[in-house]
């Protein structure tokens, strides 16, 4: 593990704290974790490496594929096959600017290249919808459709993100006509 807690003074509470991913780890698909063991005084720490090809078992449970039912009914409706040449993908690249991370729900990828990453917003607490509306202002100028609540949409209006309103399910063909909008890859 790499990034904002590197700089810390190695302990070893701090080292159990990391051990404690572990479980998680062992139920991913495919994964490697390589880390040095700061036990010996001298000379250059042991190596730790371990992947999912090594077919450790763990006691943990996967997460659930989904965020929300909302989430899997649209995965189900969209089905594993491309439509008009889009396939979609479930949270498959991280976007970020500066220090901000952003893991969209969806991303459509077409057959040409080209990829729209997708957000549901929900119907959740005032302190969620202003976090997401701050995240998505950050994230504005990646190509991004937006699901709203028919009773938020105006809330997010200002953001000038093309906005596709439900109210409790999500419905294929509005995405299918926004997609269809989008100019083609030239060659």
């Amino acid at each position: 593990f790499s990034g904002p807690a590197s700089p810390l003074r190695i302990t070893r509470r701090y080292g159990v704290h990391l051990a404690r991913i572990i479980p998680t780890l062992l139920t991913c698909r495919e994964w490697e974790l390589t880390a040095p063991i700061r036990f010996f005084p001298h000379g250059p720490p042991p190596l730790l490496r371990l992947t999912s090809r090594d077919r450790y078992k763990g006691s943990a449970v996967r997460p659930e594929a989904f965020d929300s039912r909302l989430e899997r009914d649209f995965a189900e409706k969209w089905g594993t096959h491309p439509r008009d040449g889009w396939r979609l993908e479930r949270e498959s690249e991280p976007r970020f600017t500066g220090q901000k991370v952003f893991f969209p729900d969806f991303t459509f990828v077409h057959a040409d290249g080209r990829q729209v990453i997708m957000e549901i917003v929900g119907h959740w607490t005032p302190e969620y919808l202003q976090a997401k509306q701050e995240t998505l202002r950050l994230f504005r100028n990646e190509p991004l459709l937006l699901a709203i609540p028919v009773k938020q949409e105006a809330a997010f209006g200002d953001l000038g993100l093309e906005i596709i309103p439900y109210r409790t399910v999500l419905k294929v063909e509005p995405f299918l006509a926004a997609l269809g909008r989008l100019p083609s890859r030239q060659a």
